[in-house]
C-alpha cells in the first residue's frame, strides 16, 4: 500500500492566491468545497431542515394520537351500540311488567279471578279480606288477607293457578296448618298484588313532594 505524499499535499496549500481560487491547486480547491458543502448543509439544518425535522416530530406524534383516538372512539361506538340494544331490551321487559299493573278499574276483576281459582279447585275461603291500597313511587300496594282450607293438590294447583295469571300477584306470609280429621289443610297467607296510581294519587304525590313555602317573619303570609 502506497502512503500519500503529505509533503506535495502540504505544498500546494503554499502561496496560495486568495482571490483566485479557480487557479487553485486541486487539494486546496477539494477542501475549500468541502467546507463550503458543510457549511451549507449546517446552514440549511439550521435555518430550514430543523423545522422541517420538528414539524415531521409534530406529525408523527399527531398521528400516534390520532391512532388512539380513533381506536378509542371505536371501542366507544361498538359498546354504544350494545348499551342501546340492552337499553332497548330494559325498555321491553319494563314495558311488560307494566302491561301486567292492572288500572283502578282492573282490581275488582283481578280479585274476583283470584275467588274463582280458587273455587275452580273446590277450595273453601274462610278469609279473603282486600285491605287499604299503600301508594309507592311508582305504583300502588294492595294487601290481601287469604285463609283458605282444601287438599294438599288442590292449594298446590291453586298456588300455581296464581302464578300463571298475568297480572301480578305474589304470596308471603304462608303458614299451612294440617287437620287429621278430615285430611285437610288450611293456608293462611298475605297475597299481595299492585296497580297503577290513578291520576288523584298522581297529583297527590307531587303536591306533597313540593317544598312549603315558609312566610317571612315581618311579612304577611
Amino acid at each position: 500500500m502506497t502512503l500519500p505524499d503529505f509533503s506535495s499535499l502540504a505544498a500546494q496549500f503554499r502561496d496560495i492566491d486568495m482571490r483566485t481560487p479557480g487557479q487553485w491547486p486541486r487539494a486546496p480547491r477539494i477542501t475549500a468545497g468541502s467546507i463550503v458543502l458543510c457549511i451549507v448543509l449546517l446552514l440549511g439544518w439550521y435555518f430550514y431542515w430543523s423545522d422541517q425535522m420538528r414539524g415531521l416530530a409534530e406529525v408523527e406524534a399527531q398521528k400516534i394520537s390520532l391512532k388512539k383516538e380513533y381506536a378509542e372512539k371505536m371501542k366507544l361506538a361498538i359498546s354504544s351500540h350494545f348499551l342501546t340494544k340492552q337499553k332497548h331490551q330494559i325498555e321491553t321487559h319494563v314495558l311488560n311488567l307494566e302491561r301486567q299493573l292492572p288500572n283502578e278499574e282492573e282490581m275488582d276483576a283481578l280479585l274476583t279471578e283470584i275467588n274463582l281459582a280458587g273455587m275452580r279447585r273446590q277450595l273453601r275461603f274462610e278469609l279473603f279480606r282486600p285491605g287499604p291500597a299503600t301508594v309507592r313511587e311508582y305504583y300502588a300496594e294492595l294487601p290481601i288477607e287469604i285463609k283458605i282450607s282444601g287438599t294438599y293438590a288442590n292449594l298446590a294447583t291453586f298456588m300455581a293457578d296464581l302464578a300463571d295469571i298475568p297480572r301480578i300477584v305474589t304470596m308471603t306470609d304462608i303458614h299451612l296448618q294440617g287437620d287429621d280429621k278430615n285430611a285437610a289443610l288450611t293456608l293462611d297467607a298475605n297475597a299481595r298484588t299492585y296497580r297503577y296510581l290513578t291520576a288523584r294519587e298522581i297529583a297527590a304525590k307531587q303536591t306533597a313532594a313540593q317544598p312549603s313555602i315558609k312566610s317571612t317573619p315581618g311579612r304577611p303570609s
